[in-house]
């Protein structure tokens, strides 16, 4: 037959109708199994042969998707068997539902050539090859799959490789699981796998894994399996990395299993574990082994009995040993439970038999941590024994041994040389336990007691009573008296004579809690002048400490379901954090019929009332007309602020005594939804920003509604008299979730005031006005400033470790109180992880503001400079801190220093500019700076009519990187003629003629022959010995105080010149506005128009407004030129000078706009 299709439809249906020949036997066509999936079908092509005999080249459409085939088919008459051959493809086909794994499988694109026979489930027999381009598994699509193997009845043989962006995956061998046990007998190697990408978790921040793995063993589970896996080259590698590490370090793991008749024995060798298992055991029944051990001696436990449904009870025989030995706790531990730590060399071991009933289990480790528990010198053992064994009964004793050397939990309480022991049987548990730390203070004791498991009325209940005993804490003796009883059974706890004392003080615990009202009593606590700091040793918030006598009782109800008390209590002299807050009173009542309670309390001192507090609290939430949850008045009068501070303390530090709050609240809704509304006047609120290290105060009301609360317009002020306008409001849901939205209008406001052990990225003084926002939820606000630096500005800026800063590339701030919290920084870092804020700042720096690059202050290399830019600081949720901007120099000066033999200052010109792109330490700069000096140009030029001293400027040039700046140097002689420039200038005609008379200049204070003639230096090395002693002394004396600098300089003469002596003083008055500088010097050089040694230059400069644009300047500047003149020695003069800056020549004229006095938040 030869036909071709040009559409054909059929069903599973009319396939399995169909008669085979002969047509008298009857016989239809065995459909296969996956037939059905497919739905309707199509096919459109070409058929080539007989109905047992073709070739079939065309399309088939089903309701899987469509398949492009170019098949051989043909029926096997001597096995009756169909066999195939030829290609199949699709570009989109349901393979998932074909084979019955929909829920994991989903469509494929292939391109395969397949060679087989059969067609049933379990005789179909294929040969594939080819490329499948892409498979959904798991909600994710690989792509790129090579396949190439033998695919028959559930066995596998082959080679399968995967490349594609999120998997590097490649398999070679056999997995056949058509035999019991199953065989598998393969290498596999996991280049790269990441783990979310593909779905196989969602947790863990994009997990990274390969591995290599070889294995050669047989069975369906751990309980038959027989063989080796040997896992090599295992990392692993997350987001939670610890810093400079490539992958965590797992190692290798070699697992064997040998089995020789009933014995068994699986190890594991890895690098982080060895263990091993020997004897009869099967895990799938260890569960239910254990539980019918421990079943046998407390049958009456609830816990067993939960035990005992969940697993059941097993007969299977159990008898074998066991052995782990950690060798690296740090190998895997921080992948697979990153909260357990445990100690090298720790081990357990023991053995179980179920004939005998005998188990025991040892453990010994140097230290296990796990969470806030922690615990040192372990060696703990338990184990159960036979008793008795008699045909009638089988008697049980479970005896466990433990010993510590120190547990703590929570960094505060504190356990040395603990040892418990506790030995359980017949539904009974005798515990003692004793500590004692043997130092002072002293701390140890003795508690036991015995635990009973037993039924009354069906009804399973546990009963402990703790026998009379002594213990001593922190040297005082505690006395928990005997003939008490405490029951638990579920939803019921009673407790009877429970009384502890310490001389006159004690406290006492009697009453029953359950969600039956029948047997509701209440747990009632009498407090008896109890001292309530021996309750902060329970705290988890060990910033608060707690002090005061407590004196009354309470009644605890609702245990099992919603917890309410009511009662009378008072606690005198009632402090916290060792700040005495007075009295606080609370009585309340308990109204059953209303189901709530009723509250009335105060808090005084010296008689005077700080707040006063009444109401209701309703738990019957049941009622929909009841008014549930809370309904209470409070009145705040002078209430202390300071009470707050343990709260606010990483932002806000040392809240003045006198800051107080009084007005009227109300607090609604309930326990998990509180409602706070009213509103709140606080007076001479005083406090310190921490990582500024400025001061405030303000008084100003606030508006607590239901959901925010708000102030507008509120005066901050600061220690120097600047103000800012602060408005906003502090955003919550039930006081969760906070957020704010602030705004600061700044008016030359103190903005920052630290020193270098505060911040070492940046410290000094810094006033500044404009617009600051302060946005966002508390973990992650965002700061963004807006702002023009003001007058008294001076930020420095250290570089001599900024390698050690920039490999950090963090910002940290550190509390200037307390210098040792800089050691603890890295220790508590992940206590820190709240979220800093993401701070950005736009700054107008104008000429007013003094900055300093401190290269070595030692040696006082520092550039200082004040000038103008439009810098913007980054500083982002991780930290980094940015820079980027330019900075245009208007005046400053740099003391130049090299190997201690340099040591000149020269004055920066104007222009100059220092330009940041990210990383403040990798900044670019260009810089021309002038060192000015007078010189004879006599060793020059060799000319006697050039023997007298002229002025010199020595000209450094720096650009590029600021830590590894590009430097060049020029020579230029201001004033000298210009026929003798020519001239002077001819001679310095290369850059390595400038460099020598540079050098010299600098070092010796004098030129160098051209021609490199020898000329006596030795009264240069005089002078540049004593300038640098001059410079030295100078940056010494300015240290002296930040509110003027002193300049000396001291120059020996020689046989041309004369000596000369310099004193200079700049300083600013009036908070800047009248600026001095002068200097008086001696040169010992008397002419005719000077028969005075004594040169003076003086310059004042007053600013007719504090931000003004005209000055007022006077002064006096002495004349000096190389050539006798007739003229006179000194230039006097007096003037005003009006500076403005423009874009636009109207700017020059116009008005600027009118600053609003008034910052509100609008809602």
């Amino acid at each position: 037959m030869q036909f071709r299709v040009k559409k054909f439809e059929t069903t599973q249906m009319d396939i399995a109708s169909m008669i085979l020949p002969p047509f008298s036997e009857g016989k239809k066509v065995n459909v296969p199994y996956f037939i059905a999936s497919m739905g309707d079908m199509k096919f459109k092509g070409d058929f080539t042969g007989f109905y047992y005999d073709f070739v079939a080249y065309g399309r088939f459409y089903t309701g899987l998707g469509n398949l492009s085939s170019d098949l051989l088919l043909k029926r096997d008459a001597m096995t009756n068997t169909i066999k195939y051959a030829g290609a199949l493809s699709s570009h989109s086909f349901d393979v998932g539902k074909m084979l019955g794994v929909a829920d994991y499988v989903g469509r494929a694109e292939f391109d395969l050539n397949i060679r087989g026979d059969g067609l049933g489930k379990g005789t179909a027999k294929a040969h594939l090859d080819g490329l499948i381009s892409g498979i959904d598994i798991n909600n994710y699509y690989y792509r790129n799959i090579e396949l190439k193997g033998d695919l028959a009845n559930r066995r596998f043989k082959g080679s399968l490789e995967v490349k594609e962006e999120n998997l590097d995956f490649v398999f070679n061998g056999e997995i056949d699981n058509s035999r019991s046990p199953a065989l598998f007998n393969f290498y596999s190697s996991v280049n790269e796998a990441k783990l979310a990408k593909l779905n196989f978790v969602t947790t863990i921040p994009n997990p990274i894994f390969s591995i290599n793995m070889a294995s050669n063993f047989s069975g369906d589970d751990i309980d038959n399996m027989e063989g080796d896996i040997v896992l090599s080259n295992i990392k692993y590698r997350d987001d939670k990395l610890e810093k400079g590490l490539e992958h965590y370090p797992i190692g290798d793991i070699a697992i064997k299993a040998i089995e020789k008749e009933k014995d068994r024995h699986i190890s594991l060798k890895s690098d982080f574990l060895k263990a091993d298992i020997n004897g009869e055991f099967n895990f799938g029944e260890l569960p239910a082994s254990l539980v019918s051990l421990f079943d046998k001696i407390f049958p009456n436990s609830e816990h067993v009995a939960d035990l005992r449904a969940a697993f059941g009870l097993s007969g299977v025989p159990q008898d074998f040993s066991f052995s782990f030995d950690v060798i690296d706790g740090t190998k895997l531990l921080p992948i697979i439970y990153p909260e357990l730590i445990i100690a090298d060399e720790s081990e357990a071991y023991g053995h179980f038999n179920t004939e005998k009933n005998d188990l025991q289990i040892n453990f010994i480790s140097k230290y296990v941590k796990h969470k806030d528990l922690e615990m040192s010198g372990i060696n703990w053992s338990s184990g159960v024994k036979e008793v008795s064994n008699d045909s009638a009964t089988i008697d049980l004793e479970l005896i466990t041994s433990s010993a510590f050397k120190k547990v703590s939990l929570e960094k505060n309480l504190l356990i040395e040389n603990l040892e418990i022991e506790v030995a359980g049987m017949d539904n009974q548990i005798r515990f003692i336990s004793e500590w004692d730390n043997r130092k002072t203070p002293h701390n140890e004791g003795v508690i036991s007691g015995l635990l009973n498991f037993e039924l009354e009325e069906g009804q399973q209940q546990i009963r402990i009573t703790i026998d009379s005993t002594a213990l001593t804490i922190s040297d005082s003796v505690w006395v928990i008296r005997g003939e008490n009883t405490i029951k638990y059974y579920p939803d019921y706890l009673s407790v009877k004579n429970l009384r502890v004392n310490n001389s006159i003080q004690s406290f006492e615990v009697n009453g029953s809690s359950s969600t039956n009202p029948d047997l509701e009593e209440g747990i009632n606590v009498v407090l008896d002048n109890f001292d309530i700091s021996a309750l902060n040793i329970l705290q988890k918030d060990k910033d608060l400490a707690f002090d005061g006598v407590a004196n009354g009782n309470a009644e605890f109800y609702g245990l099992f379901d919603e917890l309410h008390a009511t009662g009378r209590l008072k606690i005198n002299d009632l402090s916290i954090n060792n700040k005495l807050y007075g009295s606080l009173s609370l009585v309340s009542k308990w109204m059953r019929g209303h189901k709530s309670i009723d509250l009335v309390g105060s808090l005084a001192r010296d008689q005077f009332t700080l707040v006063d507090f009444s109401g209701t609290y309703n738990i019957d939430t049941s009622d929909a007309n009841a008014s549930s949850g809370l309904d209470i008045s409070l009145a705040l009068n002078q209430f202390k602020l300071e009470v707050f501070e343990p709260f606010v303390s990483r932002v806000f530090s040392s809240i003045a005594p006198r800051s107080s709050a009084s007005g009227k609240l109300h607090l609604t809704g309930t326990l998990k939804a509180p409602v706070l509304t009213g509103k709140v006047l606080v007076q001479k609120a005083g406090f310190t920003i921490g990582y500024l290290n400025t001061k405030y105060t303000f008084t100003n009301e606030f508006v607590f509604t239901k959901d925010k609360i708000s102030f507008n317009n509120l005066t901050l002020n600061d220690m120097k008299g600047n103000t800012g306008l602060v408005s906003g409001r502090i955003n919550h849901e039930n006081f969760h979730n906070i957020a704010f939205d602030i705004k600061i209008k700044q008016n030359n406001l103190h903005s920052l005031n630290t020193r270098v052990v505060d911040n070492n990225y940046y410290y000094g003084q810094a006033y500044g006005s404009g617009d600051i926002h302060i946005s966002g939820p508390l973990g992650a606000m965002d700061i963004v400033v807006n702002s023009t630096s003001g007058v008294g500005t001076q930020v420095n800026i250290p570089l001599s470790n900024s390698e050690e800063l920039a490999s950090n590339a963090y910002v940290v701030f550190i509390n200037g109180k307390d210098t040792n919290d800089y050691e603890n920084v890295t220790a508590n870092n992940k206590k820190e992880e709240i979220g800093m804020p993401q701070v950005k700042i736009n700054l107008e720096v104008s000429d007013n503001a003094k900055v300093q690059l401190i290269f070595d202050e030692m040696i006082g290399d520092v550039l200082k400079a004040k000038g103008k830019g439009n810098l913007q600081l980054d500083v982002g949720k991780d930290g980094e801190f940015n820079i980027f901007g330019t900075y245009t120099i208007t005046e400053g000066d740099y003391l130049f220093t090299l190997q201690k033999i340099i040591n000149k200052r020269f004055k920066i010109e104007k222009g100059s500019t220092i330009t940041w792109t990210g990383d403040p330490y990798s900044a670019n700069i260009d810089i021309k700076a002038l060192y000015s000096l007078n010189a004879s140009l006599y060793n020059l030029t060799l000319d006697e009519q050039n023997k007298g001293r002229i002025p010199v400027a020595c000209i450094l040039k720096m650009k590029g990187s600021l830590m590894k700046p590009e430097i060049a140097f020029d020579i230029n002689f201001p004033g000298l003629e210009e026929g003798m420039q020519s001239s002077v200038q001819w001679l310095l005609n290369t850059e390595e003629e400038i460099n020598k008379q540079m050098f010299s200049l600098l070092i010796l204070g004098q030129f160098q022959p051209s021609d490199n003639s020898l000329v006596s230096a030795s009264g240069g090395v005089g002078a540049n010995s004593t300038e640098l002693l001059s410079n030295q002394l100078s940056n010494w004396l300015s240290r002296i105080s930040e509110d003027f600098d002193i300049g000396i300089n001291y120059r020996p003469g020689d046989e041309i010149t004369r000596e000369e002596v310099e004193v200079a003083l700049s300083t600013q008055l009036f908070d800047g506005r009248l600026i001095v500088n002068g200097s008086v010097a001696n040169n010992s050089a008397a002419t005719s128009q000077n028969p005075s040694n004594i040169v003076g230059d003086f310059m004042l400069e007053y600013l007719i407004a504090k931000e003004s644009d005209v000055r007022l300047k006077v002064y006096n500047r002495s004349n000096d030129s190389y050539l006798t003149t007739n003229y006179s020695p000194y230039t006097q003069g007096v003037g005003i000078s009006f500076k403005k800056e423009f874009n636009k020549f109207r700017d020059l004229f116009g008005k600027t706009g009118k600053m609003e006095n008034d910052l509100e938040i609008n809602d």
